[in-house]
């Protein structure tokens, strides 16, 4: 990852602007507070580092602008901040695109050592990154990695066919359950409506009786039953009625009457004879009613028809489901094969950790008395832990400065050292973790001209590799630099402006670095020799 352009607008006391970096060495210098970390702040927004607010005290509406080369492609991103609403937007190649999104794609070939923010060393989650890059043993990590994503993918997936089974079985259960429950009902079409009828027919049966009772009377038994009424009547008119030829069918019709009434009379009796009040069939009833609509309740049927149709549907789909899942057992092959594949390649990656432990924390002891360490010891530290992505080991860095046992870096290293830590970390893996820029802030914090002409040294042969941007105050660090960047307050606006040197510029800013404001010829020739000696080596 290369910065190759950053454009700036609206930006604090930089204002708008624009700076080009050059591949290899970049250094940036200026008096103290001239405001050379605001760089870094930029380069920290467009990594995804999330907004201070109180930091933009205008409600100027800010846009900045970062051109970065990868090794396939050039990403245009920009971020564009609104103070006022404290809104933010990214983009990349114009196209919106979340933080998460800026974060895996930038931010993390991004890494920034800061007197002013965290820097990567200060989470232990990363030791274990660094130490095996450190050990160049990445491409095993990777092999881990990827199989215990295998690994876990199949487990899941192993999971799912689990839950399927049982939510089968259950399924199946149910099924079987809903089907014993509809067939012991034992119904018929149209079973509901019968009891609907033989039950009002139960709870009527006084009204009933009295129905029929009335109809015997009405029709035959009674003195003015119709019966009687129409005999009277055929005795009386009957002959008269027969002797007019056009009328004898209504002697027909009249006789039929009679026949009718005692028909009625007839069936009236037999169903009056047929009415018994039983309490407990009525009570059958309506049981068996209740029992009926209780189960189509339940199921959501509205007849006995419903019934004998859910009871053929059932046995369709129970025809239908399979008793097993077949891939289950094999798949539990699967997952047995690869978990014993990850947990061998976790043993290997703990073992290749600590075979050369002593031998790489003396080489980073090393390194780091060279940068300014004279008394320190590195340890590193390697815990059982169980088993995840990147093994079975736990790695945390201790330093000690003293005779005192070493203790976490985190409670030791500030903010300048741990560039410098960092620094030694990058100079013993150049050439294996080369896709990341590289940010130093505040390196030369603590250290004299000696050991300011190593980290210079160290900073340049990184920068074959990886671009590295660096803020310092030391002119022997400045001075091993490819590109050179002043940034100085403009006396009219308070405002910041940052320009790219020429060679004679570079030889007069480090100059004023050893010198002061006023420069002397000897600090200009001293200001030629550092340079000089910077590229001879």
């Amino acid at each position: 990852m290369k910065l190759k352009e950053l454009y700036f607008k609206n930006y604090l006391l930089l204002g708008s602007g624009q700076i080009t970096f050059d591949d290899g060495f970049n250094a940036i210098t200026g008096e103290t507070g001239a405001g050379k970390s605001m760089l870094i702040g930029i380069i920290n927004l467009l990594k995804g580092d999330k907004i201070i607010w109180d930091r933009f005290k205008s409600n100027e509406s800010v846009e900045i602008t970062g051109i970065f080369e990868t090794y396939d492609s050039e990403l245009i991103v920009r971020r564009t901040i609104n103070p006022e609403k404290r809104r933010s937007r990214f983009f990349i190649n114009d196209t919106p695109v979340t933080r998460e999104t800026i974060i895996e794609k930038i931010g993390k070939h991004i890494e920034i050592s800061s007197q002013h923010q965290s820097s990567t060393l200060l989470d232990e989650e990363t030791h274990i990154d660094y130490l095996d890059i450190l050990l160049g043993i990445t491409e095993k990590r990777s092999e881990m990695i990827l199989a215990f994503k295998k690994w876990t993918e199949l487990k899941n997936e192993l999971n799912r066919k689990l839950k399927e089974l049982k939510e089968l079985k259950e399924k199946k259960e149910f099924l079987k359950f809903k089907l014993n429950e509809l067939v012991s009902l034992n119904t018929h079409s149209g079973e509901e409506k019968e009891l609907e009828e033989e039950i009002y027919i139960l709870e009527n049966l006084e009204e009933l009786k009295r129905a029929f009772e009335e109809g015997i009377a009405l029709f035959y038994e009674d003195k003015d039953s119709v019966y009687e009424k129409v005999s009277a009547y055929i005795r009386v008119f009957g002959d008269t009625i027969s002797k007019d030829k056009g009328s004898k069918e209504l002697i027909s019709m009249i006789e039929n009457i009679m026949i009718n009434a005692e028909e009625l009379f007839n069936t009236f009796k037999e169903k009056l004879n047929a009415l018994t009040l039983d309490s407990d069939t009525l009570e059958e009833k309506r049981k068996r009613l209740f029992e009926l609509r209780k189960v189509m309740r339940k199921y959501g049927l509205v007849s006995s028809e419903d019934i004998l149709k859910e009871i053929e549907r059932i046995k369709r789909d129970l025809e239908t489901l399979g008793g097993e899942v077949d891939e289950i057992g094999k798949l539990q092959n699967e997952v047995h094969i690869a978990e014993k594949e990850v947990r061998a390649l976790a043993s290997g990656l703990s073992q290749l950790r600590r075979k050369e432990l002593a031998s790489l924390e003396e080489k980073i002891s090393s390194e780091l008395k060279k940068l300014g360490f004279p008394k320190i010891k590195f340890k590193v530290e390697i815990n059982d832990v169980p088993l995840y992505e990147k093994g079975i080991d736990k790695v945390r860095f201790l330093i000690t400065t003293s005779e005192k046992p070493p203790s976490p870096i985190k409670y030791v290293a500030s903010g300048g050292e741990l560039s410098r830590i960092l620094l030694a970390f990058k100079v013993l893996t150049s050439g294996k973790d080369s896709d990341k820029l590289l940010v130093f802030d505040e390196i030369d914090t603590g250290i004299g001209g000696k050991t300011a002409k190593i980290v210079g040294e160290r900073l340049k042969e990184l920068s074959l590799h990886s671009q590295v941007i660096v803020i310092t105050h030391l002119p022997q660090i400045a001075a091993f630099a490819d590109s050179h960047y002043l940034v100085e307050r403009d006396g009219h606006t308070s405002n910041i402006k940052i320009t790219k040197l020429s060679q004679k510029e570079r030889i007069l800013e480090i100059a004023r670095m050893l010198s002061g404001d006023k420069i002397t010829e000897s600090a200009v020739h001293h200001a030629k020799t550092l340079m000089e000696e910077s590229k001879n080596g």
